[in-house]
């Protein structure tokens, strides 16, 4: 076996999206997660920026994918829409069963 690793996670070369993200995300009506890494940067962005996870935000969480919601759930505001699959029809139904 031959260990040959094809991806490396770092932070971004700019952080100022993720910071526009985090700012504007009270006026998301959904933010969607497809990875556990993206739920990772993102949440630890949004505690760097001295805001309340826990507070009153109208958008919905959802996740594409079982690690990801697994990776949610570990957070005060656990996924209202999930995906069993990395598939977008499913996510699609589940959101319109869990409207904000």
């Amino acid at each position: 076996v031959i260990l040959f690793p094809t991806i490396a996670l770092a932070p971004p070369d700019d952080p100022a999206p993720l910071e526009r993200a985090v700012a504007a995300a009270a006026g998301y009506a959904w933010m969607f997660f497809t990875s556990v890494n993206g739920v990772r940067a993102f949440f630890a962005a949004f505690a760097a920026s001295g805001r309340d996870v826990r507070g009153p935000h109208p958008a919905g969480i959802g996740a594409i994918g079982p690690g990801t919601a697994a990776g949610l759930g570990a957070r005060p505001r656990p996924p209202a829409a999930r995906s069993r699959y990395s598939r977008c029809p499913t996510l699609a139904a589940s959101t319109a069963r869990n409207r904000v």
